[in-house]
């Protein structure tokens, strides 16, 4: 797993403790304390055993944090960019991790460079080693079960 890069829930339900939420906390991550959910089987009912359990979380968690939302401003807007200033974000998708690479133009005004990994990126590769051993009739049930999309793989 941790050699073809699996993440997020392909990851977690084969045992790899990992969720960028926890190991790279920003904004009140760190405070609302999202829990480690995981399995340690990696097939398709571990896949469904991880999602069952983070979307029940999900519920308690958007509960705490709109009943601590503070008031003010919901935005704000973004200075001036430097000429060829870069920017690299981190999220935790409902696939795994997505990670954002940027790099705005000469005048800081267009982006000249982006550069995406999205979670079914990484997570493609594991589906072939999911595959060997099971019938025909099951691939479409462990091709599915790992939430893989198409679009978000496009170059």
């Amino acid at each position: 797993m941790i050699a073809f890069g699996g993440t997020g829930v392909t990851a977690r339900a084969s045992g790899l403790n990992t969720d960028y939420r926890i190991d790279h906390p920003h904004a009140a991550y760190s405070a609302i304390g999202v829990p480690r959910i995981t399995e340690h089987a990696g097939d398709v009912q571990a896949r469904f055993m991880v999602r069952a359990r983070e979307a029940l979380e999900c519920f308690d968690l958007l509960g705490r944090v709109l009943g601590g939302l503070p008031g003010g401003d919901i935005s704000a807007p973004l200075g001036p960019i430097a000429g060829g200033a870069s920017a690299i974000g981190y999220a935790e998708s409902p696939r795994g991790s997505n990670v954002h690479w940027l790099m705005a133009g000469p005048t800081g005004e267009t982006i000249y460079r982006l550069r995406i990994r999205s979670a079914s990126y990484a997570n493609w590769p594991l589906v072939t080693r999911a595959v060997p051993g099971n019938m025909v009739p099951d691939f479409p049930l462990i091709n599915k079960s790992f939430e893989l999309c198409y679009a978000c793989c496009d170059r």
